[in-house]
């Protein structure tokens, strides 16, 4: 799997996709992740921080593909993911 290919390289693992209520993301080589939730129109719909363990509420998030944007303290990775 092409995902599952990349999460590896870039020692991330973000599930699960498509996702319902709840989106994680553990990252194996930062303790502190910034990340944002775009729409597929660019707007942003959530913000925030944590450490290397992310669980993320995204109930308020309408169906759709969203885009997360994860930031540790040398890159900014993006990523697409299903809202059901």
């Amino acid at each position: 799997n092409e995902i599952e290919d990349l999460n590896k390289e870039l020692a991330f693992q973000i599930y699960p996709n498509p996702a319902e209520n709840m989106l994680n993301v553990i990252s194996e080589n930062s303790d502190r992740l910034h990340f944002s939730i775009y729409d597929i129109y660019g707007k942003k719909q959530i913000s925030g921080m944590g450490s290397n363990i992310l669980n993320i509420d995204i109930t308020e998030l309408n169906s759709g593909i969203y885009v997360i944007s994860i930031s540790d303290n040398y890159q900014i990775y993006n990523f697409k993911f299903l809202k059901k």
